[in-house]
């Protein structure tokens, strides 16, 4: 599952719908003219020129998004561009995997930590006290 990328106005959110819905990648030589993303918010105003989205995918599951744009220049994702970043989208996703991974292992060992803690005090707090008189200490 994803986390839905949050709706702000300097990202072309039509793009990363879009991107995240059919999970292939989207490349705009002149994005305010593109007659699919064209209305969208963000690239209407004119902001980015050129513009490219790719999916990160492992195993066909979407594992985040690769985001960019020329501001500057229409065109500028040509195919010696695309194919780098797909390249390097292609290495980044077990980067990113092992990193959450790595969060993961982290929390949960802080989790852990906390009830070694708690149990601990639990066994000091009824080590400390005092047997009851009536009670036989054989049992």
């Amino acid at each position: 599952q994803h986390a839905p990328v949050l709706n702000r106005n300097n990202i072309a959110q039509a793009v990363l719908n879009y991107v995240i819905r059919v999970k292939e990648r989207v490349v705009l030589k002149n994005a305010a003219e593109d007659v699919g993303f064209g209305r969208d918010t963000y690239i209407s105003t004119g902001e980015p020129r050129s513009l490219l989205c790719l999916p990160l995918l492992s195993n066909r599951t979407l594992s985040g998004l690769l985001y960019l744009e020329n501001r500057s220049e229409e065109g500028a994702f040509n195919r010696e561009r695309v194919e780098f970043a797909r390249t390097f989208s292609r290495r980044l996703v077990p980067a990113l995997e092992a990193a959450r991974h790595y969060s993961w292992l982290e929390a949960e060992n802080r989790r852990l930590e906390l009830e070694v803690n708690d149990k601990s005090r639990q066994l000091k707090e009824v080590a400390g006290k005092p047997e009851k008189p009536d009670e036989d200490p054989a049992k």
